[in-house]
């Protein structure tokens, strides 16, 4: 009796150290006050954690999840598989599951960009490592957040989204976001559980471009074009005064800033439009996730010979292949003969159109222009990428 005595208060004053490790007793009650009628956003959904327990998660009008939610300690709750927890400042909201992490932020709207998101990402000659895996994937930003990427030194540049607060997307769908701890380290934790942590860059990894002068820019009094899917001439000139004109923006005439692997970018119609050189310094390419336009020198497009675009008709309608899009079991393909194209999905019937020759590389399908880039067909808007492959 007297051991489980002991044992018993022993019990006790581990719970009451554990409590007061805590700083705050659990206390259920409270923790429903502080969750229930709350809303939250971030970059993808609302998440809204109602009264009477109920959990929704909502894209737009569209109720993904309808749920329950519980308390589970001193300042967070579980509901849908997850964990969500409040920041000290009550400001955020983190979610943690077993494979996903996410930061929302209260009310309907993102607050604005931190301030500190630039400049903690954007340092010299520094990386971010992902930790915990046996090879080197690195990201490295600049002051405009331009990104490379790179994996064991093998080098790819993405897109970057400033989506309010301390995260970003990456690419289309991959949110990321800066964290501090205690010792006020910064770390950058992905949307799927990546933590990556900042170090000095070792030869070999690729970093974002940095600007460089006009003087040093092979960009100043050039004049590019291409044809929209309508056929419209489009022209974009870098004046070396410093000006672009672009036809597109009549109205405009917005500064050209150059940067390092002849890469330049201007803002026009509210957006950072960023373009390069290929890499036979031929055709100046503006591209990201949703599209890819190719830009040729001089005042007109080039025009194919006779023999060339016998060869493009040819590879077109080649009876024994198809250029096709397959990705996540979505599948479309587009099946050429000398005048038509038949576009087939697999929810609907095959539609039919027009396609002819524009210019060098370049055809009309309809009302869109597509490039012919060997064995691949790009939509130049929305983007779409089509590989030559042999009919199924």
């Amino acid at each position: 009796m007297k051991s489980k005595s002991v044992l018993a208060v022993f019990a006790a004053v581990v719970s009451a150290v554990s409590v007061a490790a805590q700083g705050v007793a659990f206390d259920a009650a409270q923790v429903k006050g502080l969750f229930g009628g709350t809303t939250w956003v971030d970059h993808l959904q609302v998440v809204s954690f109602l009264a009477d327990g109920t959990l929704t998660i909502n894209r737009g009008a569209t109720v993904l999840v309808k749920t329950t939610w519980e308390p589970s300690g001193v300042r967070s709750v579980k509901g849908n598989n997850v964990e969500w927890t409040l920041t000290p400042n009550a400001a955020e909201l983190h979610m943690t599951g077993a494979t996903v992490f996410r930061i929302y932020y209260r009310g309907k709207a993102f607050p604005p960009e931190a301030p500190f998101v630039k400049k903690t990402l954007a340092q010299p000659d520094v990386v971010w490592v992902l930790q915990g895996v046996s090879w080197r994937r690195t990201f490295a930003f600049n002051g405009e957040l331009d990104v490379a990427c790179g994996d064991n030194g093998v080098a790819s540049m993405d897109t970057i989204y400033l989506s309010g607060g301390r995260g970003f997307w990456l690419g289309r769908w991959q949110g990321h976001y800066l964290l501090q701890d205690a010792k006020g380290q910064w770390s950058l934790r992905s949307e799927f559980n990546g933590v990556y942590k900042p170090e000095p860059a070792q030869p070999g990894d690729p970093l974002a471009p940095q600007r460089i002068s006009r003087a040093k820019s092979p960009f100043g009094g050039t004049t590019w074009c291409r044809l929209d899917g309508k056929g419209k001439l489009l022209t974009l000139a870098f004046a070396a005064s410093g000006t672009t004109s672009d036809s597109a923006f009549r109205d405009e005439r917005p500064e050209w800033v150059p940067y390092e692997g002849n890469a330049v970018r201007y803002t026009a119609g509210q957006q950072n439009r960023r373009l390069a050189l290929d890499t036979e310094r031929q055709r100046l390419v503006r591209e990201d996730i949703t599209v890819r336009e190719v830009w040729f020198p001089g005042r007109q497009p080039p025009q194919l010979k006779m023999a060339e675009a016998k060869l493009l008709k040819e590879t077109l309608t080649d009876e024994s292949k198809t250029w096709a899009f397959s990705k996540a079991g979505k599948r479309i393909s587009y099946t050429f003969d000398s005048k038509n194209v038949s576009i087939s999905t697999a929810d609907g019937p095959p539609t039919v159109a027009r396609w002819e020759i524009l210019c060098a590389d370049c055809i009309r399908i309809g009302d869109e222009a597509f490039m012919f880039e060997g064995d691949k067909l790009e939509r130049v808007k929305p983007r779409l990428t089509l590989q030559h492959e042999p009919k199924p």
